[in-house]
């Protein structure tokens, strides 16, 4: 289900078994002209973490540039010349829904992701998705799971799509088919509208400091640390202390401006502004 979820939101995403297709055939002579022919046009950036300093960074950058220049390859890329990652956008106010049989055929569930597109990257719009799904795990767990037993995995987060902005509901379950899980669902994000215009303000701020707290952890190894720099380097972001500034945009955050943005992404009746597909992987016996 992920995948194909995936799959829909970059549509230039190439599979694992679309790669083994590609190079089943591959000799060596087209093997080392592919590869002198990346090497002439490489980009590369380096994160260089732990127990050093500015020298031996220094030392590594010139040891891998001249590893290139020996090997035929360039010195780097522009940034403004890397190759572009698409990603769909989904219409507003639009009931899409895309579903395909289980690869395994004695597979008995059906499996439903619900995504909302957001928008393009900002932090205020990155943390308040965050707030709105801190705000509805536990309604959504409880409702749909414990009270429904809708299914066995239910589960609700925010997703960052190559600089979009997204928000997903997933529900695993055996016992219900995919046509009511997703409308169970579009119930679930009517009701919860009145959950939060009846939320007090201190369960409001309560939440708030649970979600500035998670974003303030500790990093537990130099290993974890390294990983998240990375990350920031790799989808080309480069906010090193993001939490910092998601911490101090959260302060800021009303009740009102996180009603405005439910209405606006997420309730089924708001403005016709939501942007929605459903992924449903169901049972061959469906």
């Amino acid at each position: 289900m992920f995948v194909l979820s995936l799959l829909v939101r970059l549509p230039t995403l190439m599979l694992a078994y679309l790669k083994l297709k590609a190079i089943s055939s591959l000799d060596i002579p087209t093997f080392l002209k592919t590869v002198s022919e990346v090497l002439g046009s490489i980009a590369f950036e380096c994160l260089y973490h732990g127990n050093v300093n500015v020298s031996d960074a220094e030392h590594a950058l010139s040891e891998i540039l001249r590893l290139l220049q020996a090997s035929g390859g360039t010195v780097g890329l522009a940034r403004n010349e890397y190759p572009e990652q698409l990603v769909t956008k989904v219409p507003s106010d639009a009931d899409i829904t895309l579903r395909c049989a289980a690869k395994d055929p004695k597979e008995p569930n059906q499996a439903v992701e619900v995504y909302m597109q957001v928008g393009e990257d900002n932090t205020f719009d990155r943390v308040m998705a965050d707030l709105l799904m801190e705000l509805m795990y536990e309604p959504l767990f409880d409702q749909v799971r414990t009270t429904d037993q809708f299914g066995y995995h239910v589960s609700c987060d925010s997703r960052w799509t190559d600089g979009i902005i997204g928000i997903q509901i997933r529900v695993v379950s055996a016992s219900k088919s995919a046509e009511e899980v997703d409308a169970r669902i579009e119930k679930f994000l009517i009701d919860f509208r009145q959950t939060l215009l009846d939320m007090t303000r201190d369960d409001y701020l309560e939440h708030m400091n649970g979600l500035a707290k998670q974003k303030l952890d500790a990093f537990n190894s130099l290993s974890e640390q390294t990983g998240h720099y990375w990350s920031e380097i790799r989808v080309g972001r480069y906010q090193f202390q993001v939490e910092l500034d998601e911490v101090l945009a959260l302060r800021g955050m009303s009740q009102e401006q996180a009603l405005e943005a439910y209405d606006k992404w997420l309730y089924p009746k708001g403005s016709g502004t939501r942007r929605r597909f459903s992924v449903n992987v169901v049972s061959v016996d469906s």
